[in-house]
């Protein structure tokens, strides 16, 4: 493992580099605006199978972003979204629809985080995400990444998850 060099450019993210991976490049996005921009334009750049797997309370606030567009892009390109969402709130799980996600699967989450990944490509991942509707949450955070490694464990994970969620029938 290399030593981190930060590239501070920007108010918004911090850009972090291994010095031995020259492929690899981690950003720190700051605040929930900037971090639904970046997933918008992950989605925007996706050329192969996306996971989405997130709370349904972001689900919620994903729809006032550009993201329901970006996921329907997506699927006019043949990129297909899936995404995973938590089952603890019934009542919102019919607005999952909103986002125009390829499938929608329901079932236990990690974490009440978000992960949006790329296979083989691209990674944004959070930790625990503030209740707050405010889409100018400064407390929320998301990771961006391209290294292989990191996408290739949580991309696994995503799939895992996938499998023993069970399909969720929005099309009411």
């Amino acid at each position: 493992m290399g030593d981190w060099a930060e590239d501070s450019s920007s108010n918004e993210s911090f850009d972090y580099k291994l010095s031995d991976d020259p492929n690899s490049s981690y950003s720190m996005i700051q605040g929930r605006a900037n971090s639904y921009s970046k997933i918008s334009q992950l989605l925007d750049n996706a050329t192969k199978p996306v996971f989405m797997v997130t709370t349904i309370e972001d689900v919620l606030r994903m729809y006032y972003t550009p993201i329901p567009e970006k996921i329907s892009q997506c699927k006019e390109r043949g990129v297909p979204v899936k995404l995973l969402t938590d089952s603890k709130s019934n009542h919102f799980l019919s607005l999952t629809r909103r986002l125009h996600a390829t499938e929608t699967r329901t079932g236990p989450l990690p974490s009440s985080g978000r992960i949006i990944v790329e296979k083989s490509a691209q990674l944004a991942i959070s930790g625990e995400l503030s209740q707050s509707l405010d889409l100018e949450d400064s407390t929320d955070s998301l990771l961006y990444t391209n290294s292989a490694g990191m996408i290739k464990t949580m991309y696994d994970l995503c799939k895992r998850m996938w499998i023993i969620s069970r399909p969720l029938d929005i099309s009411q």
